[in-house]
């Protein structure tokens, strides 16, 4: 959409490959639920950097009752993405310079300066610039479970999988490995479902995500921040600052969002080693107070624990099996050292997106790896990349034309999976993209 409005040249094409056909939704938009909602307020999705409330307005113009600081259905916002991208197509001078086709894309070459993408419907495209906008990938076969388990036909390795709502019976025990939004999302989709039956969430720390609260804005400190480049201290600054704020009476998610336009510049000047720190000690810790459900959920959830319906739990998965009709998982409480089983007729991995792209069974992925186009990131968390989103290949150089956005770039910005942030790289990238194409 940004590469649709900022091209200024008549020549210029546009090549847009989908798989599913439907542009616009992805995953994380083609829910048909209104309890998956966006963990994001309505008045900050815009999805023009220059308009902070476009939204906001499409909402209320459209009549769907949401307030500005009101959490809509992730199914709406796929359909305001829908409306603007038929809006933007059907300008006249929009018309012929975008191609859409419903095909995966098999392979990746380089001829000289331009690329081939070779199709599933047999086209091949020749391109001049290239950009990966992959998103996520389904969570990876969780350590410790029964190889032959994982084509059960009530294992989900998937969450996303909409067989899930076909074939899970309302009396079935469910058992959940994760406990981060996706289960929040897996559960609120049962109990709107009428599911009467238990669900048992398992996760290595047990932390569950906060509960979205708003207040005044925090003063921004990041000047107390920029210089350093050791975990221990940010977290030294942070904890600071959350007591100042305790003190004010202020909330202490007003000091994580005060910081959240400077996360990436942090996260870029934090050393390999720290990088490192961070994701093995912090990770979990920073997810559940920066990635916050709706209270609607929260609600949800608050009351299916008190019902004794929903069962949190901290361990570590040992293994997983099938005694007869049931997954039986073992695994060990973080504090007790101790042993304890869990049961259920259903399993659904919630673990979050693979991101060890040397590990997943893509073509694309692993063409592209394998000519040494590009490369994993030092933590395995998606491509190493530029911090513009230019891909670094195997021999640690950018390679020109080659472009990502978005999810693949998380082990190199770290807070770059939402809507907020990438849209900013996506009209960044269009502007550099449209001036090296008029330039040459």
């Amino acid at each position: 959409m940004q590469l649709l409005r900022q091209n200024q040249s008549q020549h210029i094409r546009i090549h847009l490959i989908e798989k599913t056909g439907v542009i616009g939704r992805g995953v994380a938009y083609d829910t048909s639920s209104d309890m998956h909602l966006l963990n994001v307020p309505a008045s900050r999705m815009s999805i023009w950097p220059e308009d902070p409330g476009h939204f906001y307005r499409w909402l209320q113009v459209h009549h769907h009752d949401i307030g500005p600081m009101g959490f809509a259905p992730r199914s709406v916002f796929g359909s305001y993405i829908q409306h603007n991208f038929q809006e933007l197509i059907h300008e006249d001078e929009h018309q012929k310079m975008l191609i859409t086709y419903q095909a995966e894309a098999l392979a990746l070459s380089k001829h000289g300066s331009t690329f081939a993408v070779q199709l599933s419907n047999g086209d091949n495209i020749v391109a001049d610039k290239v950009i990966l906008a992959i998103g996520n990938f389904p969570p990876a076969a969780p350590k410790g479970i029964d190889v032959a388990l994982l084509n059960e036909s009530l294992y989900f390795n998937n969450p996303w999988n909409p067989a899930i709502v076909e074939q899970v019976i309302s009396d079935n025990d469910v058992l959940i490995i994760g406990s981060g939004l996706t289960m929040v999302d897996i559960v609120c989709l049962l109990k709107q479902r009428g599911h009467r039956g238990k669900i048992h969430s398992v996760s290595t720390h047990g932390f569950v995500p906060q509960v979205h609260e708003f207040g005044d804005a925090y003063p921004d400190f990041y000047d107390s921040l920029k210089d350093k480049t050791e975990v221990l201290s940010i977290l030294k600054a942070f904890r600071k600052e959350l007591k100042k704020a305790h003190e004010m009476g202020m909330n202490w998610r007003a000091v994580i969002d005060s910081i959240r336009p400077h996360t990436q510049e942090i996260w870029s000047k934090l050393p390999p080693a720290e990088l490192k720190k961070f994701v093995e000690h912090i990770r979990h810790i920073w997810g559940v107070a920066r990635h916050r459900m709706p209270p609607e959920n929260a609600r949800i959830l608050e009351a299916m624990l008190e019902q004794n319906q929903l069962q949190l739990s901290a361990g570590r998965m040992v293994k997983v099996t099938k005694n007869g009709s049931k997954f039986e998982m073992e695994y060990v409480h973080s504090n007790l050292n101790q042993v304890s089983k869990a049961t259920g007729e259903v399993l659904i991995n919630c673990t979050g997106p693979q991101s060890d792209y040397s590990k997943i069974n893509n073509p694309l992925l692993k063409d592209v790896l394998h000519q040494g186009l590009a490369r994993k990131d030092s933590l395995s968390m998606g491509f190493d990349t530029t911090k513009e989103g230019q891909l670094i290949n195997a021999d640690g150089k950018m390679e020109q034309g080659l472009y990502t956005i978005g999810p693949p770039m998380k082990g190199i910005l770290w807070e770059i999976t939402a809507v907020p942030e990438i849209k900013m790289q996506a009209e960044k990238m269009a502007a550099s993209i449209m001036h090296q194409l008029t330039a040459e």
